[in-house]
């Protein structure tokens, strides 16, 4: 597990998005990939951290809000 304060010299977050082939096809793939993208564009301004985000199967079906509150409970 990385802290945030371990990279001093990294003035930029590093964050990593995983979406496996079980999620369903390249178009739900791509569209939860952005949603993610924008989602965690607005919740990491100004914080300094590196993360990777794994996607799980049921959240392909979960809407724009619900993504939103998961990670922002996630990331509090």
């Amino acid at each position: 597990m990385y802290r945030a304060d371990a990279f001093p010299a990294d003035p930029a977050s590093l964050v990593g998005i995983a979406i496996g082939v079980s999620i369903g096809k390249a178009v739900v793939r791509n569209t939860l990939r952005r949603r993610l993208k924008a989602i965690l564009h607005e919740q990491l301004a100004g914080r300094r951290l590196r993360l990777l985000l794994v996607a799980r199967p049921g959240a392909a079906a979960a809407d724009f809000a619900s993504l939103r509150a998961d990670l922002a409970r996630a990331l509090a």
